[in-house]
C-alpha cells in the first residue's frame, strides 16, 4: 500500500468474531465472499462478522460471551449451522430456518429472541478462543477479530445465505485448502492462511482434534496477532508481515500486494519461519 493510501489517523478497530468449525472428518467450514464484499473480497473465510447490539443481551454480559454469541449468530446467518445446547425441535423445519436466517440478517428478528421462541440455548461453552487478529493501522477498515474453534458432529449441512453475503459454504480438508491457495484456485487472507496452516499441522498427528483443543486452551489461543511489515520483497509486490509482540514470534506471513490501479486487499501467500526471513 502506498503512503498516499495510508489513513492519516488509524481507524478504531471494530469488534468482530469468527468461528472455525471442524467436523468428524477433520474438514473445516469455509464461506466464499463475493468480489464486491467490503471485507475479504472474493476470498474464502471462516463464518463471522462484526458484533451487533443483539450479541449483548444484558448489560452484564461479559465481552467474551458477546463475542461467542456474535460468532454463533453470524455462523447461523451465513451457513445455517445452528449450535445449541440441545438439538433444534422437529417443528423448526428447513423453511423456518431459512426464514429466520433472512430475518436475523435484515434485523427484523434478533438471534436471542429466535432461540428463545424455540426454547434453545446457544452453545457458547463449545467455543474455544483460537487467537485474536487486529487489522494493521495502514488499512482504512480495521477489525479486532476474535477467532474461535469448535468441533461439530457434521449432521447439519451448511448452505449459503441466498448469495446475500456469501456465494458458497463448504467443508474441505485443510490440506486441500492450502493446495488450492497455492495453485491460485482460492484466495486466502493472512489470518486464514496462518490458522489453516497451523490446524493442518496439528490435525496431522494422532489425536489431532484433542491437540487442537489443547492448544486453543493454552498460550496459542490467547495470542493477539497484530500484523506489521518487517521486510519488502520483489520491489514491493510482496511484503513479509510479522505478527506482533503479543502474537506468534516464530512465524511470519508473506502477503501479495495488489499492483497499481488494482482493487483489493493484500492476500496471504506463504507462511515462513522468522528465522528464514533473512534468507528471502
Amino acid at each position: 500500500m502506498s503512503s498516499a493510501a495510508v489513513p492519516k489517523t488509524p481507524a478504531v478497530p471494530r469488534l468482530s468474531a469468527s468461528l472455525i468449525l471442524l467436523n468428524p472428518q477433520n474438514e473445516l467450514l469455509l464461506v466464499h465472499r463475493p468480489a464486491h464484499s467490503s471485507t475479504y473480497p472474493n476470498s474464502h473465510v471462516f463464518p463471522g462478522g462484526v458484533v451487533s447490539s443483539q450479541d449483548t443481551p444484558t448489560p452484564t454480559t461479559p465481552l467474551l460471551e458477546t463475542l461467542k454469541l456474535c460468532a454463533l449468530r453470524e455462523t447461523f446467518e451465513e451457513t445455517g449451522i445452528l449450535l445449541t445446547m440441545t438439538p433444534p425441535p422437529s417443528t423448526l423445519t428447513p423453511p423456518l430456518l431459512a426464514e429466520a436466517r433472512k430475518a436475523i440478517h435484515n434485523s427484523t428478528l434478533t438471534f436471542p429472541s429466535f432461540l428463545q421462541s424455540y426454547d434453545l440455548t446457544p452453545n457458547t461453552s463449545a467455543l474455544h478462543p483460537f487467537t485474536k487478529w487486529i487489522t494493521p493501522k495502514t488499512m482504512f477498515r480495521r477489525f479486532e477479530s476474535q477467532i474461535f474453534v469448535t468441533f461439530v458432529d457434521g449432521k447439519q449441512v451448511p448452505s449459503h445465505d441466498g448469495e446475500v453475503e456469501i456465494l458458497s459454504a463448504k467443508c474441505l480438508m485443510p490440506s486441500r485448502v492450502l493446495e488450492m491457495s497455492k495453485n491460485g484456485e482460492m484466495v486466502l487472507f493472512p489470518p486464514q492462511l496462518y490458522l489453516i496452516t497451523r490446524i493442518e499441522e496439528y490435525l496431522s498427528g494422532d489425536n489431532g482434534g484433542k491437540k487442537v483443543l489443547e492448544i486453543a486452551d493454552g498460550e496459542f489461543g490467547a495470542m493477539v496477532m497484530e500484523p506489521h511489515p518487517i521486510r519488502v520483497l520483489d520491489g514491493g509486490k510482496r511484503v513479509v508481515m510479522g505478527l506482533g509482540e503479543r502474537g506468534d514470534k516464530e512465524w511470519s506471513v508473506i502477503i501479495e500486494v495488489p499492483g497499481d490501479g488494482k482493487k483489493g486487499e493484500p492476500k496471504g501467500a506463504e507462511l515462513v519461519r522468522r528465522e528464514d526471513v533473512a534468507k528471502l
